[in-house]
């Protein structure tokens, strides 16, 4: 079932931004995020919190801050139920565009958002960082990403 974030939710969330993100949020960054307005909803099984979405709605277009979906839970249609649950919510909110950030790296996520009509607008040199177990950080592009809603999109 799709339904919004709520404060009990968090902790969970905090459990999948950790094996999905080298930089996970904490539960005060979820809690701020959620106090200054951002928008998102979650995938709940039957009690399980599977995945999740936050974005921001600036004016007339919508910024994707995360998509999130737990590994044992993935390449089973719920990341297109999160990005189609964006994009509706988008176009209900009458933004006229979507943009994204993507780890150049992450091909899977870059095959998705094509597939949902993103096109490649830029690339952002040196974006993400990674720690490495000796200690430097490791640098990645990442790729920007944008999908215009026409008013033919039929979600």
């Amino acid at each position: 079932m799709l339904r919004f974030i709520r404060r009990e939710d968090l902790p969970r969330l905090v459990e999948i931004d950790q094996v999905c993100h080298p930089h996970p949020c904490t539960l005060t960054q979820f809690e701020d995020l959620l106090r200054s307005g951002v928008w998102g909803v979650l995938i709940d099984l039957d009690g399980e919190i599977l995945g999740y979405t936050l974005a921001s709605v600036n004016v007339d277009y919508m910024d994707v801050l995360n998509i999130a979906v737990s590994p044992t839970a993935r390449r089973s249609g719920l990341g297109i139920l999160l990005l189609l649950a964006l994009l509706t919510q988008a176009k209900a909110c009458g933004c006229y565009k979507v943009m994204l950030e993507v780890r150049i790296s992450n091909t899977n996520a870059f095959s998705l958002y094509r597939w949902a009509g993103f096109e490649l607008v830029g690339r952002r040199y040196r974006y993400y960082y990674n720690i490495t177990p000796s200690g430097p950080r490791n640098y990645e592009d990442a790729l920007v990403m944008k999908c215009l809603l026409g008013e033919d999109l039929d979600l």
